[in-house]
């Protein structure tokens, strides 16, 4: 690695461990989403997918979640799954503190997930990301993947996922 690029670890986040990431997300996703998504569509998806039932799902299913760590300091949190050599992984969450975004912290996670999933031989990276999401979109065009599809996805609670397929080989 590089001396410019900054050292990232992915620490595992154990299945006790859900009321973490879900206080996590409640102060990430509200910062993150208020000029693309209304509050009321921001609780309903902190609940549909943060909640200690959903993220049990998510653990039970296969999907790892990992602490995005530099220097010892929690910075933020993904997860991906479930992966298995030659095929293609799903990267559901990433999510960055505000105060440290634009530091390189998520490129440095991007990288260290890259090298994993290809020590795992996944073939691809794929990932969806809200239309109006322009700082995500250009980010994960940054680090290699290219828009491959747009989807809208209905959640329930009359809410829909108005979103860019994206993906990146491996």
């Amino acid at each position: 690695m590089a001396s410019d690029e900054i050292q990232i670890q992915l620490t595992p986040v154990g299945r006790l461990k859900c009321t973490e990431i879900e206080a996590a997300a409640k102060r990430i996703w509200p910062e993150a989403y208020s000029s693309i998504l209304k509050p009321g569509q921001i609780e309903y998806m902190l609940e549909m997918m943060y909640s200690p039932t959903a993220l049990s799902r998510d653990f039970h299913s296969g999907i790892q979640y990992r602490w995005i760590e530099r220097a010892g300091t929690r910075n933020g949190f993904l997860a991906y799954g479930p992966v298995s050599r030659g095929s293609s992984c799903e990267l559901h969450k990433l999510y960055i503190e505000a105060e440290v975004r634009g530091q390189g912290i998520g490129k440095g996670a991007m990288e260290t997930l890259t090298h994993e999933m290809e020590k795992i031989g996944a073939k691809s990276m794929r990932l969806r990301v809200n239309r109006h999401n322009e700082s995500a979109i250009s980010f994960y065009q940054r680090v290699g993947f290219s828009i491959t599809e747009e989807d809208k996805l209905d959640i329930g609670g009359g809410f829909v996922m108005d979103d860019f397929l994206m993906e990146k080989p491996l």
